[in-house]
């Protein structure tokens, strides 16, 4: 039986689990540009979200080990692979918001992101933080540190979100067709459509008449395109017992022999009326 000294079996455990650490977040970094790319169809934006998750790590990392003072250990290695999911959160909502505005300049892009996709994500980060915050005041040293863990995470992950990526879409965000995968006949049928009225004056899916027809909104876009003055002769207080004006939908010049034959109907009832 070969003794060795507890240091070296310290030492090489230590190893381990550092060299495991480095190769699930790897891993995890790997699988994330893949499907960001993937499902935004748009490899520069998969790029900066995947380094704005980078820094957040790192950032994260730093806070725990030197100015929390933890240890790396077990705990510290699983969570420096859920990091990756947990600050994967705002930025990808951020860079799907944007890559869905069909504007032509990335600062048009940007605002009309923020306006968007902005309220909610910070929405999301407050309750998020708020949740975590009954955690630090535990006595037990595991619900302490993943209070602290997933508290930190989301403060830097909306404060990289809004103070990094935004500014760094807004200088260098893809527009038009910059770093599109439609050329790959896999994702050709995930290619949007720009002449659906849902793509149209830099309109997103969701958020567009076209995606709910019994709004508001649609229905106003569906209402008859008749000029002011048809709609002028048409507002005629109607003789008792004569049906109101009907609304056209066709061409004004139809919609105004309709209202003018009325009118003259109309007019010729109300003399007879007098007549008797």
């Amino acid at each position: 039986m070969l003794l060795v000294s507890y240091f070296f079996t310290q030492m090489e455990l230590e190893s381990q689990v550092l060299q495991s650490t480095f190769m699930a977040f790897g891993g995890s970094m790997a699988t994330s540009l893949l499907a960001v790319a993937f499902f935004t169809q748009n490899v520069v934006i998969a790029f900066y979200v995947c380094l704005n998750i980078f820094l957040v790590v790192g950032v994260l990392a730093g806070f725990l080990l030197y100015w929390m003072e933890y240890q790396f250990g077990v705990v510290e290695a699983i969570g420096a692979t859920i990091f990756v999911g947990l600050s994967v959160d705002y930025c990808l909502h951020l860079a799907h918001a944007y890559n869905e505005a069909n504007l032509k300049t990335s600062l048009k892009k940007m605002q009309r992101t923020l306006i968007v996709i902005g309220p909610s994500i910070m929405g999301g980060a407050v309750t998020t933080i708020a949740g975590t915050a009954f955690l630090l005041p535990c006595r037990m040293i595991l619900f302490q540190k993943l209070g602290w863990t997933l508290f930190a995470n989301s403060i830097v992950s909306v404060f990289f979100t809004f103070t990094f990526l935004t500014p760094l879409f807004i200088i260098l965000g893809p527009t038009g067709t910059t770093g599109t995968l439609f050329c790959f006949p896999c994702l050709r049928r995930f290619a949007p459509d720009e002449n659906h009225p849902s793509r149209r004056h830099g309109g997103g899916g969701l958020h567009d008449a076209a995606a709910f027809p019994d709004s508001p909104r649609a229905m106003d876009e569906e209402a008859p395109n008749i000029p002011e003055t048809i709609l002028e002769e048409e507002d005629v207080t109607p003789y008792s017992g004569v049906a109101p004006l009907p609304t056209s939908s066709e061409h004004p010049t139809d919609a105004m022999e309709a209202v003018e034959s009325r009118r003259s109907s109309l007019s010729s009832d109300i003399q007879q009326s007098e007549t008797l």
